[in-house]
């Protein structure tokens, strides 16, 4: 029998994604909310459905790694 007790030993497990509106995502990274839809438009970012106001929510750490590399 295999031992499975030092299984995911010294990793923790990635955070839960944190969804934001166009706007919320606009301001933490200092763009306009249509760079965000350009983003989302031309697949760099994934939408991640809405909440229920309708508004689209993207994932915060796509966003940052999204502007990072526009940099």
């Amino acid at each position: 029998m295999a031992d499975t007790t030092t299984a995911g030993v010294g990793s923790s497990p990635a955070p839960a994604p944190i969804h934001v509106d166009t706007m919320t995502a606009a301001v933490a990274v200092a763009v306009r909310p249509a760079t965000i839809r350009s983003w989302a438009n031309r697949g760099r970012i994934a939408r991640h459905g809405q909440d229920h106001k309708g508004r689209t929510m993207y994932d915060l750490q796509e966003v940052m790694d999204a502007a990072q590399k526009s940099v």
